[in-house]
Formats: structure tokens, sequence, C-alpha cells
């Protein structure tokens, strides 16, 4: 466990009286605690099914319809592709961040525009971890974490399908593991002996 990552997960949660150690599972799940690409933008998975929905929405031509359905895989390349088709739709369409915010609850955690969010996102870890207590906070998530009923948290979290990924086990596993190495860290070591010889 990196305690760099937790001091500054919890210089926002205790903000929020959100347990620092479950956040830090969520993110071990979302994304094994990384926040940021080698680029510096944030970790991203785009979600075409999410992204085809939108434009059929907006009933936009069936040729763009076809280039979106054209785009493969959900890394970088895929969510260019998006944004060279449309910027906001495909960001609407992305999570981001240690902890996987999809674009279109951007809202929910405080951000009027799509946009805006995406930008507080490449800010700092700070920023996401925000994002993921006031997720926690808007959708009432917060009494599953305080009770440690991981099903509750990862049917809010993560949706219906939840189960299809065993995400409620995965975060219990993460969170035990979590627990049981703060409580190594900060177990006294004990001194070696030695035997005392007469001369």
């Amino acid at each position: 466990m990196s305690i760099e990552l937790l001091d500054k997960i919890k210089s926002v949660t205790d903000t929020y009286n959100i347990d620092p150690n479950f956040t830090l599972a969520v993110a071990t799940v979302e994304s094994n605690c990384k926040g940021y690409r080698n680029n510096g933008f944030p970790v991203i998975r785009f979600e075409k099914h999410v992204f085809l929905r939108y434009l059929k929405k907006a009933k936009v031509a069936q040729q763009i319809i076809r280039k979106a359905e054209c785009i493969k895989g959900s890394g970088w390349d895929a969510y260019q592709s998006a944004l060279a088709i449309d910027e906001h739709f495909a960001k609407l369409s992305t999570s981001f961040g240690m902890f996987q915010i999809m674009g279109f609850n951007h809202a929910v955690v405080g951000y009027e525009t799509v946009e805006e969010f995406v930008e507080a996102m490449e800010t700092s870890i700070e920023k996401q971890v925000d994002a993921f207590c006031m997720f926690v906070i808007n959708t009432n998530a917060k009494k599953a974490i305080d009770n440690k009923d991981y099903s509750s948290f990862a049917y809010k979290y993560n949706g219906p399908n939840y189960r299809m990924n065993n995400y409620d086990v995965k975060l219990e596993n993460a969170y035990d593991a979590l627990v049981e190495e703060s409580v190594e860290e900060v177990k006294p070591k004990k001194r070696k002996g030695y035997t005392q010889t007469k001369e």
C-alpha cells in the first residue's frame, strides 16, 4: 500500500467522513489504484454501446453511426476515435480516473458539464477522490460503506449486473487485504535478542 496515496485519499475522505480504506479498495478494484496514464491524462475506459446510444438518440446521420460502430476496443485509441466523431458524447460515454466514474455522472459528482468534470479529473488525485466521495454521498451509498455491505455498495456503484464479475467479492477481498496490511504496519517490531556470554 502506498502511504502517500492513502494520505491523499484521507485528506479528502475525512471531510466526508468516508472510510479511506474502503475508498482505496474501490480504487484497487477499478484501476489498481492508477489515476493517470503515462501521458498524464486520467486512465479511461470508453464504452462504445453508450456512445452509440447517445448518437442514435441525437438522430445523427447513418454514416456517423457506421463510423462509430467501427471503433474497436475501449482504451485510449478508441476514445480518441470517438472524440473525433463527437467530443461531447465521447466524454459522456467514458469513465475517468482512479475510480472510473462515467462522464454521464458529472452532475452526480458536482459538475455542471461533462467538460468541467473531465478537466477536474485531469487536475489531481484529490479531485478524483472528491468525485468519488460526491458520488457516494449523492447516491446514498455511504450507509453501505459504513455497514461494510459490499453487495449494496456494488449495486449502487457498479450497477445491477455487479455479480457477473464478482464486484462485491473483489471489493471485500481488497478491503480485507488493506486492513490487514494496515494492522501489520502498526505492529511493534520485535527486538532481536542476544545471549550474554561470560568472559
